[in-house]
């Protein structure tokens, strides 16, 4: 038995393997001609992207009011009111979990 023959044998099976390869990858890289895809967006959708994008540019935060509240906690004339807090707080799980 001679150990050359095995190596030059398996050298030739991995050189037809890889021009195999390199053969069905050049044939599976054209991809089949089809026309381009389209999308267009309703003038609803147009609208809401520029709400969308109107309230991504505000903070969300009246300075005004915060201004005025941290005026009043300063001066030592912020009292609010546990009712009207406790109210607001049922009403706000009210509408999140019905």
């Amino acid at each position: 038995m001679s150990i050359h023959n095995i190596i030059a044998s398996m050298s030739l099976y991995k050189t037809q393997a890889l021009t195999k390869t390199k053969a069905v990858k050049q044939t599976s890289a054209q991809p089949p001609a089809s026309p381009p895809d389209k999308v267009s967006f309703s003038d609803r959708a147009k609208l809401l992207q520029s709400a969308g994008e109107a309230a991504q540019a505000s903070s969300g935060i009246r300075t005004d009011t915060v201004d005025a509240l941290k005026e009043q906690i300063d001066a030592g004339r912020y009292q609010p009111n546990a009712q009207d807090i406790a109210r607001q707080m049922l009403h706000d799980e009210h509408d999140l979990f019905g």
